[in-house]
C-alpha cells in the first residue's frame, strides 16, 4: 500500500469516526418508536426476532424495555447506514439462525414464541457466542446496550450524568436509588 493511500484512508477513518455519532443521532431522532415499524435492513421475520430479542436483553422493569425506546430504530438503521453490505447480511443471517432455532425447537418463530423460550433461546445463543461458534449473540448485545444507553431517557433518568464534572471523588459509594454514572 503506498503512502497517499495510507494516509486517504486515515483521513476517510477519521472523517467517518468524528460524523458517526452525530449522523446515528440525527437518524435516531428523526423516527418515533412506533408500533407499525417496518425494517429497512432487515424482513418482517427478521424485524420481529429483532424486536423481540432487544426487549430479552433488555426487558421492562422500573424503566422500560428495549422496544418501548425504540432500540430496534436504532439497530436498523446503523444496519441500513452505517454496515456494510457483508455485516449487514451476516446480521441478518442470525436473526434468521435465530429464527430457525426457534422454530425447531418450538414451532414457531422466534417472535411467537413465549417469554420463557424466548431466554433459553438467548441463553442457548450466548453459550455459541462465548465457544466461538457463532457471533451473532455478542453483535446483538453490544448493539442493543449502545442504542439503549443513547436514548434520551435512560440517559437523563437512569444514569446520572454531568456535562462539566466538579471535583474528582475516587471510590465513591452510591446511595440506594441513586443513579449510576454512565460509562
Amino acid at each position: 500500500m503506498k503512502r497517499r493511500e495510507v494516509l486517504k484512508n486515515s483521513a476517510t477513518f477519521i472523517g467517518f469516526s468524528a460524523a458517526l455519532p452525530g449522523l446515528v443521532g440525527l437518524l435516531d431522532s428523526c423516527t418515533p418508536a412506533t408500533a407499525d415499524w417496518a425494517p429497512k435492513a432487515l424482513n418482517a421475520d427478521q424485524g420481529n426476532a429483532l424486536r423481540a430479542a432487544i426487549d430479552v436483553i433488555v426487558p421492562k422493569t422500573a424503566t422500560p424495555s428495549a422496544s418501548e425506546l425504540g432500540v430496534h430504530h436504532f439497530i436498523d438503521d446503523m444496519l441500513s447506514v452505517i454496515y456494510k453490505e457483508e455485516k449487514r447480511k451476516k446480521f441478518a443471517d442470525g436473526l434468521d439462525y435465530l429464527n430457525k432455532k426457534a422454530k425447531d425447537e418450538h414451532g414457531d418463530l422466534y417472535a411467537a414464541c413465549d417469554n420463557e423460550d424466548q431466554v433459553s433461546l438467548m441463553r442457548d445463543l450466548e453459550k455459541e457466542s462465548k465457544s466461538g461458534e457463532n457471533d451473532f449473540f455478542s453483535s446483538l448485545r453490544s448493539l442493543t446496550q449502545s442504542g439503549y444507553q443513547r436514548t434520551e431517557l435512560v440517559c437523563k433518568e437512569v444514569f446520572r450524568h454531568v456535562e462539566i464534572p466538579g471535583k474528582w471523588e475516587p471510590c465513591v459509594a452510591l446511595q440506594p436509588g441513586q443513579p449510576r454514572w454512565i460509562e
